[in-house]
């Protein structure tokens, strides 16, 4: 459907957005960032008391983003003045739903501790959304656990519909083991 330049070339040009004391910039992520980035991805999971789950090595990580085939996309929020420095980041991926057709899946949105309250998640979401859009998407899907009612709120204050709650849908997880296990049963 999109060849592999337009999903990598979008318009996502470095934006500046002045933001309480200092200028924030929202962009692609680079091969350099790979290393904060799994750092973040590592906070994350210590936050969402899932990291022992955590099977993915940074490498594997890297070649999903920066592979030949990338698998999903990032986004990087950073200092204007120090863009080195990863202060939080987005992963999302491209889903369909037969109903609707082309949508976007945002799998994480995370800031780091010291940097949250300054809106650098809002901005995050609203270029994953602005991606999506110009893609022609009908939606963001976004996973929250059920305990984490900051979030949730914070989602849905903002117009975001609670599945589970609006259509009684449920979204479930085939794993690595259970996939292997389904298709050598015969």
């Amino acid at each position: 459907m999109f060849e592999k330049e337009t999903l990598l070339s979008l318009s996502l040009s470095a934006m500046a957005t002045t933001n309480g004391t200092c200028d924030i910039v929202i962009r692609k992520a680079e091969p350099r960032d790979c290393t904060q980035i799994y750092n973040l991805m590592m906070e994350l999971a210590a936050f969402l008391k899932v990291d022992r789950d955590m099977t993915l090595a940074a490498e594997q990580f890297y070649k999903d983003i920066f592979g030949e085939k990338p698998v999903c996309y990032c986004i990087v929020a950073t200092a204007e003045n120090d863009q080195s420095t990863i202060l939080g980041y987005s992963l999302y991926f491209h889903i369909y739903n037969f109903l609707e057709g082309f949508a976007i899946s945002m799998e994480n949105l995370y800031v780091s501790q010291s940097h949250r309250g300054r809106g650098i998640g809002k901005m995050l979401w609203r270029e994953v959304t602005r991606i999506g859009l110009e893609l022609g998407g009908t939606g963001v899907l976004i996973c929250v656990d059920n305990w984490n009612k900051n979030s949730k709120d914070w989602y849905t204050r903002r117009g975001c519909v609670d599945l589970v709650e609006a259509k009684d849908l449920h979204y479930l997880n085939f794993g690595r083991k259970e996939m292997e296990a389904f298709v050598k049963d015969v």
